[in-house]
C-alpha cells in the first residue's frame, strides 16, 4: 500500500513555491501587487494529488499538470479580476485542465485554489461508471464547470476534511493513510458529478483569437527584448488594429497593454538576475530588456515585486522558502 505523502511550503520567492511542485511543469509570473507571500499544503496517495496553494498578490499561472493527469481547480479565496484560459471565472466554478493542455490562470490578490489531480484513466473509468455515456465525450472542450452554491460547498468541506486530516498529529500514519485514501475517493466521486452537469463553459472562437493575439505579441517582445516598441509598431507586426489589440489584453488579462508589456519584460529582468547574480551588472541586463532610463525602471521594479533589484541579487543566496516533510 502507497504511503501517504506530506509536504507544506512557505515562501517569500514565486519561483520557489513553482519549483517545489515538482512534478508540475509550470511558469509563475508576477503582474501586480508588490511584496510576494504564497504557500502550499500538498499531499498524493496511489495516483491522486491534492494540494492548497495560495497567494498575496498577482500571479500568472501557465504550465502543465503531471504527465497523464487531469487537473481541477476549486477558488476559495478572490479578491479582484480572476482569468482562466482568458475568461473570468468566480468562486463557485470548477476548474478544469486537460491532461497534456497548457493551463493558463490569472489570480488576483489573496488569492486560494484547492487542487485536485488524478490519472486521466482512473477519472474516465469514473465517469462511465457515474453516467452510464463515453467518458472522454463528457469532459471533451469543457474548461469549467458551473456550481451551485450546495455542491461548491460541499466540495470545498471534502478539499478541506481531507487536507486537516493528511496534516492531523492525533493519529498513526497508516490510519491516516487509509481514512485519507477513503477522503480521496470520495472527493474524486464528487468532482466526477460535477463533471456531469450540462452547465458548463467553452471558450468562444472570439476569445481563441484573442488569447493567440496575445501570445504572439508576447513572442514578438520576447525576440526582440531590447528594442522600443511602440503600440503603432506592434499592431503593423500583428496585423490588426490598435482597438483589437487593446482589447485582446483587456479580455484575456484583465490589464492594459502597456502595464502587462511592462510586467512581462521585469519578470524577464528578475529571472536573469536570479541566474546570473552576481556576475552581472543590474543596469546592463535592465538595458538588455529595453529600460533605458535606471531611475524609472528601479521605481517600477520596486513597485511590481516589492524590492529592489539590488535586493534581488542579494537574495540569492538566501533561503527565503521551506519545504517542510510531514
Amino acid at each position: 500500500m502507497q504511503k501517504l505523502q506530506t509536504f507544506q511550503c512557505r515562501s517569500h520567492d514565486f519561483d520557489e513555491l513553482r519549483i517545489s511542485l515538482e512534478r508540475w511543469d509550470q511558469s509563475y509570473r508576477q503582474l501586480n501587487g508588490g511584496a510576494f507571500y504564497g504557500g502550499l499544503n500538498y499531499i498524493a496517495i496511489d495516483d491522486l494529488e491534492v494540494f492548497d496553494i495560495r497567494w498575496g498578490t498577482v500571479i500568472n499561472y501557465r504550465g502543465l499538470t503531471p504527465k497523464g493527469t487531469v487537473g481541477f481547480g476549486l477558488p476559495v479565496s478572490i479578491s479582484g479580476e480572476t482569468r482562466y484560459l482568458g475568461r473570468p471565472f468566480t468562486i463557485n466554478e470548477l476548474l478544469i485542465q486537460h491532461s497534456g493542455s497548457e493551463g493558463d490562470l490569472i489570480g488576483s490578490q489573496n488569492f486560494k485554489l484547492w487542487v485536485l489531480t488524478v490519472s486521466e484513466q482512473r477519472l474516465l473509468n469514473r465517469l462511465a461508471h457515474l453516467s452510464g455515456k463515453e467518458p472522454s465525450q463528457i469532459l471533451a472542450k469543457k474548461s469549467k464547470v458551473y456550481l451551485t452554491d450546495k455542491m461548491a460547498t460541499i466540495l470545498r468541506a471534502k478539499f478541506y476534511q481531507i487536507l486537516h486530516r493528511s496534516f492531523s498529529s492525533d493519529i498513526n500514519e497508516f490510519a491516516a493513510t487509509l481514512a485519507v485514501r477513503k477522503m480521496g475517493e470520495e472527493l474524486l466521486d464528487l468532482v466526477a458529478n460535477a463533471c456531469c452537469r450540462e452547465d458548463f463553459s467553452k471558450p468562444t472562437l472570439r476569445l481563441s483569437r484573442q488569447r493567440q493575439l496575445v501570445r504572439k505579441v508576447e513572442e514578438y517582445i520576447l525576440n526582440y527584448p531590447d528594442k522600443t516598441l511602440r503600440t503603432s509598431d506592434i499592431c503593423q507586426y500583428m496585423g490588426v488594429s490598435e482597438r483589437s489589440l487593446r482589447d485582446a489584453f483587456a479580455h484575456c488579462t484583465g490589464i492594459n497593454l502597456s502595464s502587462y508589456l511592462r510586467a512581462l519584460r521585469l519578470n524577464q529582468v528578475r529571472a536573469e538576475l536570479k541566474i546570473l547574480a552576481p556576475h552581472v551588472l543590474i543596469r546592463d541586463v535592465a538595458f538588455d530588456w529595453g529600460f533605458t532610463h535606471m531611475g524609472q525602471f528601479s521605481a517600477d521594479y520596486k513597485r511590481l515585486f516589492g524590492e529592489t533589484p539590488s535586493r534581488t541579487c542579494g537574495s540569492v543566496k538566501l533561503k527565503s522558502f521551506a519545504v517542510i516533510p510531514v
